[in-house]
């Protein structure tokens, strides 16, 4: 079970399991999380936090609220925006939501509500797949994530597929990632330009490269 970069992000975590994520949070929203441990330099620190400290994270008033299932490990950490208007397309189209974005090993990217996961919040807000023709993968073509025993992983089982955290642009709020998968017999790393956080942009490659052995 993976928990390799579980984010402790002091008003919003998750714990991540194999294919559960949970949700934990204190009574205030989290500020946005765009990439890997919060910024560039990685100190995994939220320097504006005023309101939890280490008195009131406690099991009286901090713990486990809700969960959701995904089709696949998370090593990837999940990101979070705030204020999120869903896109046109997308099931809650027009509803406002703060939003955490899960990458999977299975090649797929999930958009939750991060306050609950009842009634309509109970189903992604938005999900894709790098595995279709929609995403990327040429008509007709068979693709799949690759699996562990092509590239010799015996950490990460039984496949591979987004395994770096995306970035989320502010400015733009667009979600950049890379994915590997299997096309054909033939694996490749792709980076892309994926979904505007409100889930209303196609994935867009920016460019391919074959082989595996390296992430």
């Amino acid at each position: 079970m993976f928990a390799k970069n579980t984010n402790r992000e002091v008003r919003l975590s998750l714990i991540l399991g194999s294919m559960t994520i949970f949700l934990l949070a204190g009574s205030t929203p989290a500020q946005n999380v765009t990439t890997q441990h919060n910024d560039a330099a990685r100190t995994g620190a939220n320097t504006g936090e005023t309101v939890l400290t280490p008195s009131n994270v406690n099991a009286n008033n901090f713990g486990k609220l809700f969960y959701y299932v995904v089709d696949g490990y998370v090593v990837a950490q999940p990101l979070y925006m705030a204020n999120i208007t869903m896109g046109a397309g997308t099931p809650q189209a027009g509803t406002k939501h703060n939003v955490v974005f899960v990458a999977t090993e299975h090649d797929s990217v999930y958009a939750f509500d991060a306050d609950g996961n009842l009634g309509p919040n109970s189903k992604p807000l938005w999900q894709i797949t790098l595995l279709d023709s929609a995403h990327g993968v040429a008509a007709g073509a068979t693709a799949t994530p690759v699996p562990a025993s092509d590239m010799g992983e015996t950490d990460l089982v039984p496949e591979v597929g987004i395994t770096g955290t995306p970035v989320i642009d502010p400015a733009t709020n667009t979600i950049y990632l890379v994915g590997k998968i299997k096309e054909n017999g033939v694996a490749l790393a792709r980076p892309a330009r994926t979904r505007h956080c409100d889930g209303s942009r196609k994935i867009r490659w920016a460019g391919a490269s074959g082989g595996v052995g390296s992430r």
